[in-house]
């Protein structure tokens, strides 16, 4: 999918091996097991996550380095860091024997394949063209962005924010929840689109349209989806060139839901364009492809 291959004869250069139903933190397995995360850093602005376990200790960096005894602290509820920082030094430095190990090269997308790689990005996963400062995060890096640790109440508010407006729970509960969840971690785009739609369905569509222009803001957003709702509500609050304009911009890349088609062509026609009044009425009878 990433458009990844192995380096030729050199892939036993390579860390790394199948596991086979085999315990990799089995004594005498191995030296240890090297993970990552990068799925906080493209949702919620956090830092990346990486570690090494040897099954005893476990090293993580992040924006706040943390190093748990597993032993003793199983559930990794406290990082003795400060009082073993040789240890944590010895496991960073697997990581850091992996850094100089070669990597996989990125090869171009065969030509014809642009738009599977927008809908594969729309999903949320990376592609083989990412941005090198994107694609390329350094695991051993020092990072301003916050922990992932650190950031456990926020998800939980989030999370729950979410869960309530999914479940067609009470909106000022939900809004309340979210708001809570994006004033400690204001970089989760997540947060901040769920909580449009939340203060959208309670009538607030000044306080709703602030939280998808912040969407638009963050990289990873919900960018269509966020500049529909943002023309809805600009459309509401008495200013439709700016909602045509947003509408336009998203639906150039969507078919777009009938919803968002009737009421671009409502403001082309307000807008004496009524051309494009008809070419979009012909979109909605069709639903083809813009």
């Amino acid at each position: 999918m990433l458009g990844w291959e192995l380096p030729r004869g050199r892939g036993h250069e390579l860390d790394g091996h199948a596991l086979d139903g085999r315990d990799p933190l089995a004594e005498g397995a191995s030296a240890g097991v090297y993970f990552e995360s990068y799925f906080g850093t493209k949702s919620f602005g956090w830092s990346p996550l990486a570690g090494w376990t040897d099954g005893r200790a476990k090293y993580v960096h992040s924006g706040a380095p943390e190093l748990f005894d597993l032993a003793a602290d199983p559930g990794e509820t406290h990082s003795v860091l400060g009082a073993r920082a040789d240890e944590a030094a010895r496991l960073g430095a697997h990581i850091a024997a992996l850094l100089v190990l070669p990597r996989l090269a990125r090869t171009p997308l065969d030509s014809g394949q642009e738009s599977l790689q927008r809908e594969i990005e729309r999903l949320g996963y990376a592609g083989a063209d990412a941005p090198a400062a994107e694609a390329e995060l350094e695991p051993l890096a020092a990072f301003s962005s916050p922990s992932p640790h650190r950031m456990s109440a926020a998800y939980a508010d989030y999370m729950a924010g979410r869960k309530l407006f999914e479940e067609k729970g009470s909106r000022e509960a939900a809004s309340a929840l979210l708001e809570r969840a994006v004033g400690v971690n204001p970089e989760n785009h997540k947060a901040w689109f769920t909580l449009g739609l939340a203060r959208q369905d309670l009538g607030r569509f000044d306080a709703a349209a602030d939280a998808f222009q912040r969407v638009l803001a963050l990289p990873g957003g919900e960018r269509i989806p966020a500049q529909l709702d943002l023309g809805v509500c600009l459309y509401n609050l008495g200013r439709p060139a700016e909602a045509l304009r947003e509408l336009e911009s998203a639906l150039a890349e969507t078919p777009g839901p009938p919803g968002a088609l009737e009421l671009l062509i409502r403001l082309l026609d307000e807008a004496g364009r009524a051309d494009d009044a008809a070419r979009t009425r012909l979109r909605l009878t069709s639903r083809g492809q813009p």
